[in-house]
């Protein structure tokens, strides 16, 4: 007889998150006026984490570029193949 498995599923939710939680307070804030920030700062929280996501991606890019580049020692065995 066959053993018939139901395949196990996780799903996760993340929700809304931190930077998106500090975005609509400070939303609120400046539509109540109880905050005269500018637009572009009210917004930050939006568009600082994934400008600080990009910029770590460039950074490991060029590191791993850099060290993709650099001869090897003698004696050692090249892992370029």
């Amino acid at each position: 007889m066959r053993d018939f498995h139901k395949p196990t599923v996780k799903v996760t939710s993340s929700g809304v998150g931190f930077p998106g939680l500090l975005a609509l307070l400070f939303i609120g804030l400046r539509l109540s006026d109880v905050i005269d920030w500018p637009w572009i700062w009210v917004l930050a929280p939006l568009w600082i984490a994934p400008l600080l996501g990009l910029f770590l991606f460039v950074v490991v890019g060029f590191a791993v570029l850099i060290a993709a580049s650099r001869p090897s020692k003698p004696g050692q065995l090249s892992k370029n193949i």
